[in-house]
C-alpha cells in the first residue's frame, strides 16, 4: 500500500471546457465536482467528467499539473 498518492486530474464540461487541478482524495474531488459542491471556474462551466492520474510524489502531481496548464 502506499504511503501518499496523489492525483493530477481533469474536469471536462459538455462545451469540451477543462478544468485541472490536484488532489490526494481523487473520488472525494470527483464527487464535489459532480455535486456542484466547487464554486467558482468548474462550477460556472459545469465541468463533471473526470480524467485523472496518479502519483507517488505530491512534487511530481504538481509538476505534472504546471505542463498541463502550460
Amino acid at each position: 500500500m502506499k504511503d501518499h498518492e496523489y492525483f493530477d486530474y481533469i474536469m471536462c464540461g459538455l462545451s469540451g471546457t477543462l478544468y485541472i487541478g490536484v488532489t490526494n482524495g481523487i473520488y472525494r474531488r470527483a464527487l464535489q465536482h459532480k455535486r456542484g459542491e466547487t464554486e467558482g471556474f468548474s462550477s460556472k462551466y459545469h465541468c463533471d467528467r473526470l480524467v485523472y492520474e496518479s502519483f507517488d510524489d505530491v512534487h511530481k502531481a504538481i509538476g505534472r499539473e504546471k505542463q498541463l496548464k502550460g
